[in-house]
């Protein structure tokens, strides 16, 4: 099989890139020789997955975090030309995988798809082969830069509102990860939660107006755990064909603190204000000139209007029988 590893040696603080060299080793011992590049800059993993696909590779195995998985996933599907508006959203081919070394801070896919802890054991699957076709999510929204509709595919999580402004602030503030995803988050969640307005929206889900006025957050899962460790939607599974949506209505400040608390442990599901919902689709419309800012697995990419639709067996991924 002919495999590209794509690198990003920034990922896990720096660490990744300062053990690349032992790891290559390690890697190449357990399933033979491989092509490889290190990313340079953001939407790099994007580029090299793409053209590694164009080049006639098969097997593309990213070594990061949660975001430069999503940056190789889609560069994998983009090569196919599924992120044109105008092009259905169909499975890519059953002879193209995904692997993944886990080297991020908060792990979220890696967990989802069942992948074990440590450097040895995550060889010894991708030495294995197994592979499973999982979900994927496939959100279209306005661009950050001239607004027309833009595509892109999650792995882990869609969302807009509340959550959009803590991926923003967590961003800003890179020094925060030192500590790990999951008091990054709590800390940018604390701040946010004093200062963020509700966006007035109108949102169905499967083509059924679901509500209409302001809310708090609203999301699309592509697997139980989020935004390092959350449980939005508890019963949402990467290898189903439904999405889990999670959305949390006028939720005033003296309830927000409340929620966040029970958002770790899914104890949110069954409040009167949130609702829990899997489906296949989901439309979000802006009712002000707010500019609702959207997010995918951590990176702020644009604004509302939202489409998300489900895309079932999207990617074969290597992962634990």
């Amino acid at each position: 099989m002919q495999t590209y590893v794509v690198v990003n040696p920034q990922s896990a603080g720096g660490a990744t890139g300062r053990r690349w060299p032992e790891m290559s080793v390690m890697l190449e011992q357990g399933i033979g020789p491989f092509e490889y590049a290190l990313t340079q800059y953001p939407g790099h993993a994007t580029k090299l997955a793409r053209l590694a696909i164009a080049d006639g590779h098969k097997r593309i195995i990213a070594i990061g975090g949660d975001g430069t998985v999503n940056e190789v996933v889609n560069g994998m599907l983009d090569a196919s030309g599924m992120l044109d508006v105008d092009t259905p959203a169909n499975p890519a081919p059953d002879d193209l995988s995904l692997g993944m070394i886990d080297a991020g801070t908060g792990g979220d896919f890696a967990k989802n798809i069942g992948l074990p802890k440590g450097l040895d054991t995550q060889i010894e699957v991708l030495r294995a082969g197994q592979t499973r076709p999982m979900g994927l999510g496939l959100a279209t929204f306005s661009g950050p830069a001239d607004g027309l509709p833009t595509r892109r595919f999650f792995t882990v999580l869609c969302s807009a509102g509340i959550s959009s402004a803590i991926n923003g602030y967590v961003n800003a503030a890179p020094r925060l990860k030192r500590y790990g995803n999951s008091v990054a988050f709590a800390v940018a969640a604390v701040h946010t939660i004093f200062t963020y307005k509700n966006a007035p929206v109108k949102i169905s889900i499967d083509g059924e107006p679901l509500l209409e006025g302001p809310i708090l957050l609203c999301a699309a899962c592509n697997g139980p755990l989020v935004g390092g460790g959350m449980k939005l939607a508890p019963e949402a599974d990467v290898f189903a064909d439904e999405l889990g949506f999670m959305i949390g209505g006028d939720i005033k400040l003296a309830h927000r603190l409340g929620l966040f608390s029970r958002l770790y442990q899914g104890r949110h599901v069954g409040r009167r204000d949130v609702h829990s919902i899997k489906g296949s689709a989901l439309v979000v419309e802006d009712m002000s000139d707010q500019k609702t800012l959207v997010d995918i697995d951590g990176d702020v990419i644009g604004t509302l209007p939202l489409t998300v639709e489900a895309v079932p067996k999207a990617l074969h991924v290597c992962c634990p029988r």
